[in-house]
């Protein structure tokens, strides 16, 4: 069952520009030495961080972008964005950077998902915008003001998802603040937006 801790929030307070910074630097730090960057973006929407990552590249980069996603969104990925590869399942192939960003509190098998992202052996890997706590896991809904509807998603301890990942043979290259404590009501710990660039052994 789910607990009554509640995040409420605006659509228009989601994207902000330290985000973009962060995105833009990981992607400059991924394609450093390389003319050309191959990324995949799992749960990447329609692509808004393609667009993103590509205004911050050098003209003369190669960028080859791939997101998985669910086919709903894949068909109004393609409207937009042609460049991009959609696929609904994991590619088994290489890649310089994956990206999983704000979806990880939404998959209940996480560690699933996960394993299949890191056997592909990325050399970095970003999670971010990742709801943690430093304490127990515990559940929350999240609540859009727009929206009379809530959605409920996973709040997990910090330190069990980078030791995990670790696991693979990665460590924390850098650690981004994006925000400090996550509005969650009725918590029973503090819950963060935790970013963290992995870059392989």
């Amino acid at each position: 069952r789910f607990a009554e801790p509640i995040l409420a929030y605006s659509l228009a307070g989601i994207a902000t520009n330290n985000e973009s910074v962060i995105m833009q630097y990981v992607a400059l730090r991924s394609a450093y030495g390389k003319n050309r960057l191959r990324i995949l973006d799992f749960g990447g929407g329609i692509g808004a961080y393609y667009r993103l990552i590509k205004r911050g590249l050098p003209e003369d980069m190669i960028l080859e972008y791939t997101i998985t996603e669910l086919p709903g969104m894949i068909s109004a990925g393609k409207e937009h964005n042609h460049d991009v590869t959609f696929s609904e399942s994991i590619p088994k192939q290489e890649f310089d950077l994956i990206i999983i960003s704000s979806v990880s509190q939404f998959i209940q098998e996480w560690k699933n998902i996960a394993h299949q992202l890191l056997l592909l052996g990325a050399p970095y890997f970003f999670l971010s915008k990742t709801a943690t706590t430093n304490g127990d896991a515990f559940m929350v809904r999240l609540k859009l003001k727009e929206s009379a509807h809530s959605t409920p998603f996973k709040v997990k301890p910090a330190n069990e998802m980078k030791e995990y990942i670790e696991k693979y043979g990665y460590t924390v290259y850098q650690e981004y603040v994006q925000s400090a404590i996550l509005p969650v009501k009725n918590a029973p710990s503090d819950v963060f937006y935790s970013n963290w660039l992995f870059i392989k052994k």
